[in-house]
């Protein structure tokens, strides 16, 4: 919960906010540091992300709990604890950083990557210093003392301030850099508050406070972190399992952000494109860290669930695999048959699935049709495996993601009857969808003609990857074409 006007939020937005400061800075950029970017930027010697595990248990570092109020260091349980005294709070990011420099961290490194290990808080700037009245050097100066700045203006015991903040001084070390108009909110707590609508219960301070990192379920995702700032101590059994609810929430929010953009009228493409892309990867994402608030996932959980992030990661760059292809050789009914299981997931709840797929399924007996996707005739995929491929796997990940997902939505209501048949024709790979469901004419015109409103992407979706492999597709000439019986049908020449 953010509470407006208390000390540590009018010196967070001073110093670290780097939305804030963007917006209302008037003369050079600033970057402002980062706890959270200091452990995601962290890379071995050939650029892959870097575990940080733990000496004392080999847990992974997720929880930097820092407190005014507890005496003992911990290094156990996926967490760093530092106590720093009251009385030296306006140093504090001096000795934060010492703790996780690079030679006393306590986790398991060779020499080589722990040489390579960023220093804390310090994050790079996304501008050149060029010309600029800073060099880097004083931008890291200037990271540490903002968290100095900030820590001495969240923490105390008995909620009162028991260090001197020389408030003077840091103000000058911006004026110096280069940043006045950063440097005049360096100010006491009580001059801070002029003019704003406060009381005097707003000037609350806090024991600890707690940094929970969410990126650890796979190395290509990164959701961020969660601060707490409390009078309370807690457990790392606590912290990490309220992670995994922090994730669906932060997802969620993600997902609503993305909504409210498309609602509003755009020429924007991207942005419907995007929505409609991690809806449904993102809510089967969502229900299976709901069923897994625990520390440990099987190898077969944590397989489905890689696949989970690396889709989203596909499907947000998908602009730029389009000109920049990454072939390789893949089993297309290898893929199909994981994509199926992947989306059986959410068959496991009727109110998820129908809120994924608008399906407004109300009774039991009829969502029982579609548990497990069981009316999606895979046999024949798993009759003869087809030969290997050479495409991009992104790519094709997203075409059988909308293929699937359209079967479900587009099957016929209460009765679904739908099949995914692979066969190898004169050395080409033909894909067939079968569908009992057919669409009216004007809709079959629209598919002929890509030729759908805006808001309706998963078809447009579908022609923009076949085209990018420069395949070929056919389509019933006209409604009474039933070359297939009583099946609508698609065929993807590969």
């Amino acid at each position: 919960m953010w509470v407006n006007n208390i000390p540590s939020i009018l010196a967070f937005d001073a110093v670290l906010n780097q939305y804030y400061i963007n917006k209302k800075r008037i003369g050079q950029p600033y970057q402002t540091g980062s706890t959270h970017f200091w452990k995601s930027s962290q890379n071995d010697e050939h650029g892959n992300f870097l575990p940080m595990k733990l000496k004392k248990d080999n847990t992974e570092f997720r929880i930097l709990e820092i407190s005014v109020g507890n005496k003992n260091r911990q290094y156990e349980n996926s967490k760093i604890s530092m106590h720093i005294d009251p009385k030296r709070l306006n140093q504090s990011a001096k000795y934060l950083s010492d703790l996780l420099s690079p030679k006393k961290i306590k986790i398991s490194l060779n020499d080589k990557n722990r040489s390579n290990l960023n220093l804390w808080p310090r994050m790079k700037p996304s501008f050149k210093l060029d010309n600029l009245q800073i060099t880097e050097d004083q931008l890291y100066q200037l990271q540490e003392e903002s968290y100095s700045f900030w820590m001495s203006e969240t923490l105390s015991i008995n909620n009162s301030k028991h260090q001197k903040v020389n408030y003077q001084q840091i103000r000058e070390l911006f004026n110096e850099y280069g940043y006045p108009e950063i440097g005049k909110n360096i100010v006491p707590y009580e001059k801070a508050i002029k003019g704003l609508e406060t009381n005097k219960f707003e000037e609350i301070y806090y024991k600890y406070w707690y940094t929970v990192f969410l990126e650890s379920y796979a190395e290509s995702v990164d959701l961020g972190t969660a601060m707490f700032l409390t009078n309370h101590s807690y457990s790392s059994e606590f912290l990490l399992k309220s992670s995994n609810w922090l994730r669906w929430i932060y997802n969620e929010l993600r997902l609503i952000e993305l909504k409210t953009i498309t609602q509003i009228e755009t020429e924007e493409k991207d942005y419907h494109d995007l929505s409609h892309s991690l809806n449904t990867i993102i809510s089967a994402q969502n229900y299976w860290m709901k069923k897994n608030v625990k520390f440990h996932l099987s190898n077969e959980e944590n397989e489905i669930l890689e696949y989970f992030l690396n889709s989203i990661s596909s499907f947000i760059s998908i602009g730029k695999i389009q000109y920049n292809l990454q072939l390789e050789e893949v089993y297309i009914s290898s893929e199909i048959i994981k994509m199926i299981d992947i989306f059986s997931i959410l068959t496991k709840n009727r109110t998820l699935f129908n809120l994924v797929f608008d399906l407004g399924i109300d009774r039991d007996d009829i969502f029982e049709r579609y548990i497990d996707l069981k009316f999606i005739d895979i046999s024949t995929l798993q009759l003869k495996k087809i030969k290997k491929t050479k495409l991009d796997l992104n790519i094709l990940k997203l075409l059988l993601k909308d293929i699937i997902e359209n079967l479900i939505k587009h099957s016929q209501w209460g009765k679904p009857d739908c099949k995914i048949q692979c066969q190898e024709i004169n050395g080409e790979i033909c894909l067939t969808i079968l569908n009992t469901s057919w669409p009216t004419k004007e809709k079959l015109y629209q598919m002929k003609n890509n030729s759908f409103p805006l808001k309706h992407n998963g078809w447009k979706t579908i022609l923009k990857m076949i085209k990018t492999h420069h395949w070929k597709y056919e389509l019933p000439e006209f409604i009474e074409d039933k070359k297939y019986g009583d099946y609508f049908w698609i065929k993807i020449i590969i």
